[in-house]
């Protein structure tokens, strides 16, 4: 490497380390977990010498907030799951946050695979995707892979070279001990990674920011004083079910937060007690029966969950991009070059192809994108350039951008993409350094790097470096005509975006009827990039497609699927009257009747009454117990709604 850029290394803390199996509540659940807790004591202590992750700032979307926020009430969680005697909270976490988000976005309800994303983020991908030949990930722990954690910085770097996630059903929990099968590491995924946020959790609105624009967040807390075994537990009550641990090193445990409460009261806690009110509302990967129904409180205060780093998952649907064109297939953190002022990759088209969207691994800053096609060997910025346009990021992580005009290639085409910042910023690369792993980690991430792959531009220095150390993260993504978005925000109707194509003078839309043919739907004005079809059948897949009236150029077309589903009903009320418990919701038009589900607390759910109005009067009930309630609509062609937010009140 030319020794006139200065490495610098932003060691990332390995957040989530450590597990459940080392909590006594998960030994009660799974007594073998007892052989399992020492390994777990021992790796902590690894995970002293690493360095918390120092976030950059973030810029809000938002100035105000409300006062509490519960991501369970509007319906943007999936069902609470359990790792068992794994250690793959790190995982559980994240395919949390990313679950959350698909439905935030109206992708759909995923049940992501946990086991996918852990295997092949410590053992790496014997047969790696193109441009990351020679990449390599290599577990070197002493114990099995799934019994150690790791953290949200290796998931971001596996998915966004495209490997996962894929469905559960592919590489379920129950495959433990064995490993899921090499062929499912890419080819399978059913969503796409697209962005990343990572933010300081002592910034509570940057968080808040994120949880309302994205949906769960994932974040570390010190698990090592949740004992079961201690009650009263000075650091947890088990009443409210609220955590607060006033002194901590490090997190041992990825959670997922999925709301916050500013005037929650300090007096929830037990006997160590924050100095004041408000709480994250946190989701455990523990199984329902922990804390309430899987989640809890962790108060601001609290000094594990303040030294980590949150992730924040923004996914697309499976089929966003055909290629990846990239060569950072390695999983070391936190290296990189200051006062960089350009940074640039140069690629070779295998096909003929359309690149439509670039990402890359950055921290806040600004600049401009662009895109030469036959750069000179040594000049990256050279040739002739075909695509030019700004971009800000307002985040650490990684963003993807998408193009503001695709680029078409042919097959053989030099290409290269270049980022040029307004200001010198530290960039971060994909390094091949002798000191392969990191302190307490127990994997081995080695990169094989080429000159003419990768080149650096430094402040104050006219020539560019290139070398076999390191690689860039920047990415050139393609198209693949599916690039259409289906979202679903209304009962019964079906929405479909899509971006802005330059040159577009409008759209025409068409919708696959039942003869297999596309018929025309409607034409859009050229500012119009939307359309919503509410011709819909609930329970039915339908596909779209739009096609851009262009003057010029390749014809190009757009297709995408979409689902007419029913809402899970909204608003659910309890409340009791003598010997009466009440309830009541908001009624949807597309729901013909609605189940109403019951349990008393420590039993199982049942469904108590189907009925067409939208209130239940619950008379077969006893004093002094609890009951948990949701309802589940129903359409008039029997299509199910997923189930309300679960409420629970005691007569």
């Amino acid at each position: 490497m030319n020794h006139k850029i200065r490495k610098q290394f932003a060691a990332f803390f390995l957040g989530c380390a450590l597990l459940i199996s080392s909590t006594p509540f998960m030994a009660q659940a799974n007594p073998s977990s007892h052989s399992v807790a020492n390994r777990f004591t021992a790796k902590r202590a690894q995970f002293k010498q690493t360095i918390k992750a120092t976030a950059r700032p973030y810029t809000r979307t938002r100035t105000t907030y409300p006062a509490s926020y519960d991501l369970r009430s509007l319906g943007l969680l999936t069902p609470v799951k359990d790792q068992g005697e794994s250690g793959l909270c790190w995982c559980f976490a994240a395919c949390a946050s990313m679950e959350s988000n698909a439905l935030k976005q109206g992708l759909g309800t995923y049940d992501l695979s946990e086991v996918h994303l852990g295997y092949f983020g410590l053992n790496g991908v014997k047969n790696p995707l193109p441009g990351l030949e020679g990449d390599t990930i290599t577990y070197t722990g002493t114990y099995a892979w799934y019994e150690n954690g790791a953290y949200s910085g290796i998931l971001s770097r596996l998915m966004m070279n495209g490997y996962g996630p894929v469905s559960e059903s592919d590489a379920p929990l129950s495959l433990l001990p064995s490993a899921p099968s090499e062929s499912l590491a890419y080819g399978h995924n059913v969503l796409t990674l697209k962005q990343t946020y990572e933010i300081n959790p002592g910034n509570r609105k940057a968080v808040k920011d994120a949880l309302m624009q994205n949906g769960a967040v994932v974040c570390g807390m010190d698990s090592s004083v949740l004992d079961y075994n201690i009650n009263p537990n000075p650091n947890f009550n088990f009443e409210t079910d609220a955590y607060y641990v006033a002194n901590s090193e490090y997190p041992d445990h990825d959670i997922c937060i999925v709301g916050w409460d500013d005037n929650y009261s300090r007096n929830n806690f037990s006997t160590i007690k924050p100095a004041k009110n408000g709480a994250w509302l946190c989701r455990n990967s523990w199984g329902t029966e922990f804390g309430d129904y899987g989640y809890f409180w962790i108060s601001y205060e609290d000094k594990g969950i303040n030294n980590d780093t949150v992730y924040s998952y923004v996914v697309g649907p499976k089929d966003s991009y055909k290629k990846i064109y990239q060569y950072d297939g390695g999983m070391r953190d936190g290296y990189g070059y200051e006062n960089i002022k350009a940074a640039a990759n140069v690629f070779t088209a295998t096909a003929n192809d359309e690149l439509v969207a670039i990402s890359n691994y950055l921290d806040p800053t600004s600049g401009t994108i662009s895109i030469y096609i036959n750069p000179s060997s040594d000049n990256p910025a050279s040739g002739t350039k075909v695509l030019s346009q700004k971009f800000t990021v307002t985040h650490s992580g990684f963003e993807t951008f998408a193009l503001t005009a695709p680029v078409v290639l042919t097959k053989g085409t030099k290409f290269s993409v270049v980022f040029t910042f307004n200001k010198p910023v530290f960039l971060h690369v994909d390094d091949d350094d002798d000191e392969e792993s990191s302190d307490g980690a127990y994997y081995v991430s080695d990169i094989t790097a080429h000159k003419g792959e990768s080149f650096l531009l430094e402040k104050g220095y006219q020539t560019w470096d290139t070398s076999t150390d390191w690689n860039c993260h920047m990415k050139a993504l393609t198209g693949n005509g599916s690039t259409l978005i289906a979202t679903t925000a209304k009962s019964g109707s079906i929405s479909i975006l899509w971006a802005d194509i330059t040159g577009a003078t409008g759209y025409d839309v068409f919708k696959k009827d039942a003869s297999g043919q596309f018929t025309p739907l409607t034409t859009t004005p050229s500012n119009v990039t939307t359309y919503t079809d509410s011709d819909v059948t609930l329970g039915t897949t339908y596909e779209y497609k739009v096609s851009p009236k262009l003057s010029s150029g390749q014809p190009v077309e757009l297709t995408t699927t979409g689902k007419a589903i029913l809402l899970a009903p909204t608003g659910l009320k309890l409340r009791k009257s003598g010997k009466t418990l009440s309830l009541s919701w908001k009624k949807d038009n597309m729901a013909s009747k609605y189940a109403v589900y019951r349990k008393v607390k420590g039993g199982s759910y049942k469904k108590v009454k189907t009925l067409s109005k939208t209130t239940f009067k619950d008379t077969n009930v006893k004093k002094g117990k609890t009951y948990y309630y949701y309802v589940v609509g129903i359409a008039a062609n029997t299509t199910k709604s997923t189930k309300s937010i679960i409420k629970s009140i005691t007569l």
